[in-house]
């Protein structure tokens, strides 16, 4: 119940048990009402103002594109895995997504671009990932030992998965015995990451995805 149904009931019952005679309440009784509904049509139906949340940001449309494109070949990665792909279709398709990533972070710092530095030296590893162990990639960029902190507030984590993931599975691919249990691992939780992002930053998609 709103406040002008409860300021109208209150009206009623107060003209209603002042009136001398039936005919005089009821004509009390329409009055109020009359000025009860000229005065809720009266008000503007404003929606009360809401703090803009990471749903309401958006990536650029070509980003958005290549965002969905990458959730895309994410989930293929771990089919062509379940369904018994060998190292180098596998290293194929982990070179593809980490290339993709590369075109995503640009448009991701201009949303936020307290991300700036640390996106970009998670970018090294795209070029050196060859000359890394993976423990040294688990450090260095899992756990952001090479990375400098980002500006407070900045959302870099998932966007940041996005290139260290593929790149991690393409070192365990290069070492002599492949873990490839943990190399589904990577890729099964960077499609995860894939779709936090879609999400943080306010999918740019009329299906609302």
């Amino acid at each position: 119940m709103n406040a002008w149904t409860i300021a109208a009931l209150v009206m009623v019952c107060v003209l209603y048990a002042g009136a001398r005679n039936p005919e005089e309440a009821v004509y009390r009784v329409c009055a109020v009402a009359a000025v009860v509904v000229l005065a809720a049509c009266g008000q503007s139906e404003e929606t009360p103002n809401e703090s803009v949340s990471l749903g309401s940001i958006s990536l650029s449309e070509q980003a958005t594109t290549d965002l969905q494109t990458y959730a895309t070949k994410a989930s293929a990665f771990v089919q062509s895995f379940d369904s018994g792909a060998d190292d180098a279709t596998l290293s194929a398709q982990a070179q593809a997504l980490m290339d993709l990533s590369e075109t995503i972070v640009p448009a991701y710092v201009e949303v936020y671009p307290g991300c700036k530095e640390h996106l970009n030296a998670a970018l090294k590893i795209t070029d050196t990932w060859q000359d890394l162990d993976p423990e040294t990639i688990e450090r260095d960029y899992h756990q952001d030992a090479a990375l400098p902190d980002p500006a407070p507030g900045a959302d870099c984590y998932h966007m940041k998965d996005l290139v260290v993931h593929p790149a991690t599975a393409l070192a365990l691919l290069n070492q002599p015995e492949v873990d490839r249990e943990q190399v589904r691992h990577e890729m099964a939780e960077v499609a995860a990451h894939a779709g936090a992002v879609r999400t943080g930053v306010g999918f740019n998609s009329s299906d609302g995805d």
